[in-house]
């Protein structure tokens, strides 16, 4: 399930197997408790919709951006680069099992590579033009991959 029509479209083309669905995570289009779990990527979430889908004992795994993700692109970008939040997800009707940080580095190596990551960002919508064209303007790049991964396990009543 994705809101964005064109990522469904090469989910579906790529697995035949696959249920496929353009939608939002605020209304998703899935039966009360018929999840065993749900993987949830950089992406908002509801609580109450998650709550709603996954059975008694299911599963969300959130991956949510860590503090430094991206970091390197951002001092390109903004003259005063930030750090994210690491909240990571607040489920009431679950139970966090388990937090993992992953972090490592990553070498773009094409003015292409550096484009397509950039603009799978949602700083692509809030960076002015002229603040973006300084990332373009690499060749290559390395840069932080920093992601902080949680288990959640619903409660059970």
């Amino acid at each position: 399930v994705d809101i964005a029509k064109e990522g469904v479209k090469m989910c579906a083309k790529r697995n035949k197997q696959a249920n496929c669905a353009v939608a939002s995570v605020f209304h998703l289009p899935l039966a009360d408790h018929s999840l065993d779990g749900l993987m949830s990527v950089f992406c908002p979430y509801s609580a109450e919709e998650f709550s709603r889908i996954v059975k008694e004992d299911g599963y969300v795994i959130s991956v949510t951006p860590g503090k430094r993700h991206l970091y390197e692109m951002k001092e390109i970008v903004y003259a005063n680069p930030y750090e994210n939040d690491e909240a990571g997800y607040t489920l009431p009707d679950f139970e966090c099992v388990e937090q993992r940080k992953v972090t490592t580095k990553i070498c773009l190596k094409s003015k292409a590579d550096i484009e397509a990551l950039w603009t799978m960002t949602p700083y692509v919508h809030k960076t002015s033009k002229d603040d973006t064209q300084k990332l373009y303007n690499y060749d290559t790049l390395e840069t932080t991959i920093d992601f902080l991964v949680g288990i959640y396990q619903k409660k059970r009543g």
